[in-house]
């Protein structure tokens, strides 16, 4: 029999299952306790080759048993291990509190103890009994052994449901594959109970367990959690140039500026080397900034950086969350953190994930200081500003009036183009209070003025059509049947979710369409077949119905009221989601 190495209910990023698929490979086909191995069919056998054929056998085997020894012998010395400072360190867990009930459930694991993880896992939304028993069978296979409950937190600040949370995290060894750590967020149920929320599993990294603790303190946060609202004089240098853009290069031109404190985030984020997005040898200028701040490879701030991309926090979370703060070194505080952020964040709560980004600036703002950035974003003046210019001289006027034509929306705020010589190529909206601003990031010199165009149309088109996505999730969720066959191309392009795949193919049959009149039909082919290669089955049907759209713009005055129908080009949608 043949247990599947797939943990999806443990599943809280790419990636972040307990149990990846390749590691345990030598498993497979192993009997389990209590289970007998199919017996081989008989086979006619030549006599006089008998004796041959044993031999063979056995001295193939007797090698086969050396290599398994030598090999696993070796294999298992190299599974990730907890610190033993971290095994010393196993908290006691009075009856009743969060720490308690993980110590049942590292227990129940521990010991397979079917009937005892379903009773801690039965509510926990998304596990079902086959998948608990898929579980419990899993553990009894790697042996399972040791256990102890190591960390605990709990918040004082409640969650919108009213419920108080807690994070433990606990760690199991294991006789085949190492230790894993169980990281289980609890709530404080109406009954005085704690029970689980969610949990995730993972291999420790660098022996410890948890998030590492950065020592900054609650008070250092405080300016952080009420940002102000932005006004003429804010230190946020790439707005008010945009701001001031029309009243330099006239009306209709499209800002294109510079934003230090997004240089600074990608810098650090380049220096974890967990996300190749940013600083990589295809940007302009990230070689050399890699090997320039070399030495600041251990600075807090990358640390915290590199916890945050563990949790999903990459490519465009990280221009975003800069733009939310105004120039290094002081990064004061401009714009909010939005729930898109803060959900890109970790934590048992909204509270707790948007104080992990504040933390993270704070230690940004000591790295800008202590590493000295500015003097390196000064020394590196003259490649800025060339890029600046040839952007500038290629990006054409009235895209901002186009987008709103097509889509039947303006914003109140506006729109930049960003220049960054170290990472792209993003979309970053901001609520600025009185109107949103929807900046295009863009990380090389243009080859020509029409790829420059698709990209800005691309990246600021993110800014109408995913709302519009977002407001009709229900009916979306009924086309995730359609995500499957996708999955795979889509996740080598960082699009992990049938949300995040539809938005892309929708974006792309815009920008095909505006492409047709803008430039022809034969510049609206290369963008169809293009996207067709790289997977976007289903650009040339919504590109189809877009002309629909066009067409019955009295009836559809905006892309809001059209988007129900966009979607029956898709066919029929599945069953309603639950709680639709």
């Amino acid at each position: 029999m043949t247990v599947p190495l797939r943990f999806p209910a443990l599943r809280t990023r790419p990636g972040g299952n307990l149990f990846r698929r390749g590691e345990l490979d030598f498993l497979e086909g192993m009997p389990m306790a209590g289970e007998e191995t199919p017996a081989e069919p008989a086979r006619p056998t030549d006599p006089s080759r008998r004796k041959t054929g044993v031999r063979r056998i056995m001295v193939g085997a007797l090698a086969a048993l050396v290599g398994l020894i030598t090999g696993l012998g070796a294999w298992t010395a190299a599974q990730p291990r907890v610190a033993r400072e971290v095994w010393a360190s196993s908290l006691d867990c009075p009856a009743g509190s969060p720490a308690a009930v993980v110590d049942s459930l590292l227990s129940a694991l521990t010991a397979g103890d079917h009937l005892g993880v379903a009773a801690l896992l039965s509510e926990v939304p998304g596990f079902s009994e086959e998948e608990i028993e898929r579980i419990v069978r899993l553990q009894s296979r790697l042996g399972l052994g040791r256990h102890a409950v190591v960390r605990q937190e709990v918040w004082d600040d409640t969650d919108p449901s009213g419920l108080r949370l807690a994070q433990v995290w606990g760690v199991a060894a294991s006789r085949w594959a190492g230790d894993f750590v169980l990281e289980v967020c609890l709530a404080l149920e109406p009954d005085g109970a704690w029970r689980i929320r969610s949990l995730a599993g993972y291999r420790p990294r660098d022996g410890q367990v948890g998030p590492p603790d950065f020592g900054v303190a609650p008070e250092a946060l405080v300016p952080l959690a009420a940002p102000a609202r932005p006004s003429e004089d804010t230190t946020h240098s790439a707005l008010t140039s945009a701001m001031a853009w029309e009243s330099v290069w006239g009306e209709g031109s499209v800002p294109v500026v510079l934003c230090p404190q997004m240089e600074l985030a990608f810098l650090v984020a380049g220096l974890t080397g967990q996300a190749p997005e940013f600083c990589s040898t295809s940007s302009t200028l990230g070689g050399d900034a890699l090997r320039h701040f070399r030495a600041c490879r251990d600075h807090p701030a990358v640390q915290a950086m590199a916890e945050l991309t563990r949790r999903s926090f990459r490519y465009d979370a990280v221009p975003k969350l800069a733009l939310c703060f105004g120039d290094p070194d002081a990064l004061e505080p401009v714009f909010p953190l939005d729930d898109y952020l803060c959900g890109r964040s970790y934590g048992p709560d909204r509270r707790s994930r948007e104080r992990r980004l504040l933390e993270a600036v704070e230690l940004m703002r000591r790295f800008s200081e202590e590493c000295d950035f500015l003097s390196w974003f000064e020394s590196k003046r003259g490649e800025y500003e060339a890029l600046v210019s040839s952007v500038m001289s290629r990006v054409p006027p009235g895209i901002p009036a186009a987008l709103e034509k097509y889509f039947g929306q303006s914003f109140a705020g506006g729109y930049a183009v960003i220049i960054s010589a170290l990472s792209g190529n993003y979309a970053a909206y901001i609520d600025a209070g009185d109107g949103q601003w929807i900046f295009c990031i863009v990380h090389a010199r243009p080859r020509d003025t029409q790829s420059l165009w698709g990209l800005v149309v691309h990246e600021w088109s993110h800014g109408f059509v995913n709302p519009v996505t977002a407001a009709h999730s229900n009916l979306v969720d009924r086309y995730r049947h359609l995500f499957p066959p996708l999955e795979a191309a889509m996740r080598r392009q960082a699009y992990g979710s049938w949300a995040t795949t539809l938005n892309e193919h929708i974006v792309r049959a815009v920008e095909a369409r505006l492409a047709l009149h803008w430039y022809g039909q034969e510049a609206a082919e290369e963008i169809l077949a293009r996207n067709e290669s790289l997977g976007f089955a289903h650009i040339r049907t919504l590109y189809d119905r877009l002309a629909v759209y066009e067409g019955k713009r009295g009836a559809y005055p905006t892309y809001a009221d059209f988007f129900p129908e966009l979607l029956q080009a898709l066919g029929n949608p599945g069953d309603e989601p639950e709680g639709g």
